[in-house]
């Protein structure tokens, strides 16, 4: 693992099809790479020009050990889109997990840079949840994934702990998903081309950094209310069973504000663009228009 403490740092892109067409940009989220998003460039390259952005951390190398606060990750989209769009043309961002999250932030700081948000799996405001074990499960696998980034900052074998303590949660989480999956229903799971590190777990250490220091997090009360159009589309089954990534106050604000609209994936999970590739992408292709 090559650790890099560069003042200077820059967001990994990859760009399919031509740079003629509109601007598809795609964030994924934890902990998974650009690969996530294979079936979607697929279906897409052809009439879109596919940006796929690598989060800092997360493309084989440690960018930072500290990783990178929320408004650092707005900044370096920000940058990497404008060597791509310096007519600074609308673009239609496509997102997932804390993708979504940060596309939240970006449309709220760039709405004129957003034409349209695809978000997958992680709604503008978490204020509720359905399952009693979600009030629970949220911020217990969060806080010990902040744990284990908190870990990995140790000398020696602070990075060894960090892996052990971050691959603990993952099966916990995988326990309770089980329970909660149909044998009938095969999940995907993360998509990496490249190795994982614990420094990758910096979003739920500033997430949290956030509501213990300031007693409130970005997705609670009124949360994100993009300007744009938003396809907001959610997995039911595995850890989606007993947690929600959303509130009905969300999906009353998607509703209300057609063409705007909110689809649940019943057979698919929190990877639907790989459970539920086609008809995730027939899904968006009309929304598009």
């Amino acid at each position: 693992m090559m650790i890099s403490e560069d003042k200077q740092v820059f967001v990994k892109t990859v760009v399919d099809g031509t740079t003629d067409n509109p601007i598809m940009l795609f964030i994924h989220g934890y902990p998974d790479d650009e690969s996530v998003w294979e079936r979607q460039i697929a279906y897409f390259k052809d009439r879109f020009c596919c940006v796929r952005v690598v989060l800092p951390n997360f493309s084989g190398k440690v960018d930072r050990k500290w990783g990178f606060d929320f408004p650092e990750i707005v900044a370096l989209l920000k940058t990497a889109l404008d060597k791509l769009n310096p007519e600074e043309k609308p673009v239609l961002l496509v997102t997932h997990d804390w993708g979504a999250f940060y596309g939240y932030l970006f449309e709220k700081q760039y709405p004129h840079l957003v034409r349209k948000i695809i978000s997958l799996d992680i709604g503008g405001s978490v204020g509720e949840q359905s399952n009693f074990l979600g009030y629970f499960m949220i911020p217990l696998y969060q806080l010990n994934l902040a744990l284990a980034f908190i870990f990995s900052q140790i000398g020696g074998i602070g990075v060894m702990l960090g892996k052990v303590w971050t691959k603990l949660t993952f099966i916990l989480l995988g326990f309770l998903g089980n329970l909660y999956t149909p044998k009938e229903c095969i999940l995907s799971g993360a998509s990496r081309q490249t190795p994982f590190n614990p420094f990758q777990n910096y979003p739920y250490f500033y997430a949290w950094k956030q509501i213990l220091l300031k007693g409130r997090s970005q997705l609670s009360g009124e949360g994100f209310r993009p300007l744009c159009p938003v396809l907001y589309v959610y997995g039911c089954q595995g850890i989606k069973g007993f947690m929600s990534f959303h509130d009905r106050q969300w999906l009353e604000y998607i509703e209300q504000h057609p063409p705007s609209k909110a689809v649940a994936f019943e057979k698919a999970g929190h990877w639907l663009m790989q459970d539920s590739p086609n008809e995730l992408n027939k899904l968006i292709d009309t929304f598009l228009g």
